[in-house]
């Protein structure tokens, strides 16, 4: 299906109710953390962090999300639908839906850097780039099957399932500049210039060099799943082992492993600390990275698919029904 319109949508069908508390909180089995610890991050939070509570819970009139993206003041919830699929607008403020954005009948993933938002569209072979301000598609860029998409405010990522590679967008240019070598790519992060891909045909986390043009290392994963990149530690999931784990980017070494709740598929994080979707146990799990324990549990319910932050506050797409929580963290 060629995108030949791209439409805003009204707010009919669409509500907001606001949740109570359903939060748990209490520590379980420490992780096992190497002597040297890269994977440290900047806590600008509180020593002892507030009890996480869900404040909002807002349903919408399509399928189940896919993918949830955030900008400095809102929050981008990307969904199939039977005509078209819709990326849409939430305020992150009031949690009010802004717009939805018709784009494609199978959309893939959603990246947001630098007040920009990227959405791929598999079968249309597109990257579509969306301006915040106007709600509107402003420049649709060709890239074979797109899936993951990753996105810094120099450079985005797109996982090209037909030619088996990681495709490099250069924003200002709006065009693919770059492709290199990726068999087996699922999940992608990026941080700085570096970028990292999981690799479920091999079971591993790939590092890829932009410069070599190349996957110059890996690191064994099982199953992975969700993945986070930031300066000193490339986060993880492991779906089937129930762990998220930290690889050290510099040398590719596991540097802790912590236990979490079934079936871990999302990951953020914010002031210094982690969040996991557990999708089997319908949870967000705060982890404490120094720790490596998980310091408290929010009941979600249904599906928790992905997991993205704004402000002060975390929103969590439901995989089992058109809903959207936001917790306060």
């Amino acid at each position: 299906m060629a995108i030949v319109a791209l439409a805003l949508l009204g707010l009919n069908g669409c509500s907001g109710d606001d949740g109570g508390d359903g939060a748990a909180a209490g520590p379980t089995q420490p992780s096992t953390v190497a002597e040297q610890q890269p994977c440290r991050l900047d806590t600008d939070g509180p020593d002892r962090p507030r009890r996480p509570r869900v404040t909002k819970r807002i349903t919408m009139a399509f399928l189940a999300p896919l993918a949830v993206a955030a900008t400095s003041d809102s929050v981008w919830v990307l969904a199939p639908g039977a005509i078209a699929g819709r990326l849409t607008h939430i305020d992150a403020d009031s949690g009010r839906i802004r717009r939805q954005i018709l784009v494609a009948n199978i959309p893939g993933g959603v990246a947001a850097a630098a007040d920009t938002v990227w959405v791929t569209s598999r079968d249309d072979d597109l990257v579509l780039r969306v301006d915040p301000a106007t709600d509107e598609v402003v420049a649709v860029i060709p890239v074979a099957r797109p899936g993951a998409i990753a996105a810094t405010p120099d450079a985005v990522w797109v996982v090209n399932r037909q030619d088996r590679t990681v495709d490099r967008i250069d924003p200002a240019l709006n065009q693919v500049v770059d492709s290199m070598p990726a068999p087996g790519a699922i999940a992608i992060a990026a941080a700085g210039d570096r970028v990292w891909v999981t690799n479920r045909r091999d079971d591993t986390v790939d590092r890829i060099d932009p410069e070599a043009g190349e996957v110059v290392g890996q690191t064994p994963v099982p199953d992975p799943g969700a993945l986070l990149a930031t300066e000193n530690g490339i986060w993880v999931t492991s779906r089937s082992a129930n762990t998220l784990v930290c690889i050290d980017p510099e040398t590719d070494a596991v540097v802790s492993t912590t236990p979490v709740g079934r079936l871990p598929v999302g990951l953020a994080e914010t002031g210094g600390r982690l969040w996991v979707a557990a999708a089997l146990d319908g949870t967000l799990e705060r982890v404490d990275p120094v720790r490596g324990l998980v310091t408290a549990t929010v009941d979600i319910g249904g599906f928790p698919l992905g997991v993205t932050t704004t402000d002060g506050s975390l929103w969590v797409i439901d995989g089992s029904g058109p809903r959207v929580t936001r917790v306060r963290s």
